[in-house]
Parts: structure tokens; sequence; C-alpha cells
């Protein structure tokens, strides 16, 4: 019912009338409205959707994750998508067809997370698209991150246990 609701209603009051939001209509005639609204999103809060991702503010307490141990954890990721030498023959190439496809289906997701938040919780006259946080990615980074491994980055050397290890330290370092 309330995926109807926020298709088809071409205005609303929420939070008890406090402010407008922006209707499925509203984005029918003004398209370019909201992709500016997308585009000032990605710029202005690229970094935090990045940081929420892997961390920034954890639990009700708020607790902020520091920016090096935020990059600390993007960098193990990217590196544990890193191929290792001895899987060549075993693991067989994501295919650049698929690739394509990978990184299309996650366009789409990413823009209709955009678009659920344009929708529900961004008001109208807003500057870029309001209640989206780097959490509502994640489940992107496993379809992403194979299509990073390619043939001419390769490691000699299998690395999980040291990428294992400096996580644990980063988790403990988050602990403290």
């Amino acid at each position: 019912y309330s995926i109807v609701y926020y298709l088809t209603r071409t205005s609303f009051h929420a939070a008890k009338g406090q402010w407008q939001g922006i209707s499925l209509q509203d984005v029918l005639e003004r398209p370019a409205q909201a992709l500016r609204l997308l585009a000032e999103s990605l710029r202005t809060q690229g970094d935090f959707y990045l940081s929420t991702m892997v961390g920034g503010k954890l639990g009700w307490l708020d607790t902020e994750i520091p920016g090096y141990l935020v990059c600390g954890f993007w960098l193990l990721l990217l590196l544990a998508a890193v191929k290792v030498a001895e899987e060549r023959q075993s693991v067989q190439m994501i295919q650049t067809r698929d690739r394509l496809l990978d990184v299309g289906v996650s366009t789409v997701a990413v823009l209709s997370i955009f678009g659920v938040f344009l929708l529900t919780w961004t008001a109208a006259g807003a500057d870029l698209i309001d209640g989206v946080q780097g959490r509502y990615f994640l489940p992107l980074l496993p379809i992403l991150l194979p299509c990073l491994q390619n043939n001419s980055l390769t490691v000699q050397k299998n690395m999980y246990r040291p990428l294992l290890t400096c996580a644990s330290i980063l988790h403990l370092f988050v602990l403290w």
C-alpha cells in the first residue's frame, strides 16, 4: 500500500504538516531538478556515504570512527579484491559483458535508493536528497568488488590471513 501511495500522490505534507515533500509527479514534470538534487547529493555527501558504508558513526551514541580508520577499512576491501596469481587457473575472470551487467544493476540500485529517499524523505525545495546513508549501498559491494579483478594487477601470495589480521587490528582501534 505505501509504495502505491508514494507513487500516486500529487503532493503531501509530512511530519504533521511541517514540510511538503516531493511527489513522483514533481519528478516527472521537472526531471532536471531531480538530477540536480542527485548530483548535488553525490558531490557534497559522497565522502559521508563512503565513510558510513564501512563505519562512520556507530550506534545510538553516534560514536565517530576517525577518518584514518575508515580509509584503512577501504584499503583492506580494495586489497581483498586484488587477484592472487596462483588463482589464475582456478578462478575464472569475470567477462566484460558480466562486468557491465554488474555495474548496470548496481547503478539501477543506487538510483532506486536515491529515488526512494527523494519521494519519501526529501522536502520540496531541498538542496539535496535527505536520508541516504552509506549502509544502504553495502549489498552492492559483493557485486562490484569482484569487477575490480584483472590480470594486470595481481599479488604473488595469498593475502587473506594478513588482511584478516589487519582488519582485526582496525576493529580493536575502533573499540578503543
